[in-house]
């Protein structure tokens, strides 16, 4: 992987970074594609009609992370002269840091991308994300307030509103996963204040009367 990034590098100075696609493997499941279960990528992939390698354009990166977080650390490779533009991990985190990270880069650098899973990513049962997900999710939603709160423009709104929506549902799941009606009822309630979708709202009531059963959070 190594060895095909920096090539990639070389031959896209206007790219400060590359990230590839990876195979991930969760316990018994196999996804031998990873940006195939990713909305923003396979968007960006089907709208520049599925290139072998690409640089993206900052407003492409930035308007997809503000949504999700497609690139990992593990199938990443960054120059490094830019990392310090932007800061380093923030070790205060217990988990979701790389999001936090990857998005204030994404607001100055380039990505480029290779369509080629050349990592593997092993999720484990004690995996920080798994182990620490309150916290992790509630970092990240707030992060994801702050962008929606200062978003220049609508586009970067609506995709905050999407990014919001779908990491507070995952913490309402973990909240009902540990039996917590009210808190899984609280977060819905306050991702409705901050975004408006009347489904978080519905959301919200269904958590407080619901059986105890196993959630989705989709």
């Amino acid at each position: 992987m190594l060895a095909k990034s920096v090539e990639f590098l070389d031959r896209h100075p206007e790219a400060d970074t590359v990230f590839t696609d990876l195979e991930k493997q969760d316990g018994s499941r196999l996804v031998p594609s990873f940006m195939r279960e990713s909305p923003c990528m396979l968007s960006l992939l089907t709208a520049n009609q599925w290139p072998k390698e690409i640089a993206f354009t900052q407003r492409e990166m930035y308007l997809c992370l503000v949504q999700e977080v497609p690139v990992k650390p593990t199938a990443l490779t960054f120059r490094r002269s830019t990392i310090k533009d932007v800061g380093y991990f923030n070790e205060a985190w217990s988990s979701g840091s790389d999001w936090d990270f990857l998005l204030r880069f994404s607001k100055r650098h380039r990505f480029g991308y290779i369509d080629e899973p050349l990592a593997v990513l092993r999720v484990q049962a004690d995996a920080t994300h798994r182990v620490h997900a309150v916290a992790d999710k509630s970092r990240i939603l707030g992060m994801l307030r702050e962008e929606f709160r200062h978003a220049p423009d609508s586009a970067v709104r609506r995709a905050a509103k999407v990014g919001y929506r779908d990491v507070v549902r995952h913490l309402s799941w973990e909240y009902l996963r540990r039996g917590q009606k009210l808190n899984a009822s609280l977060a819905l309630a306050r991702g409705f204040l901050t975004t408006g979708q009347a489904g978080l709202l519905a959301r919200s009531v269904f958590a407080l009367v619901r059986k105890n059963s196993s959630p989705n959070p989709r």
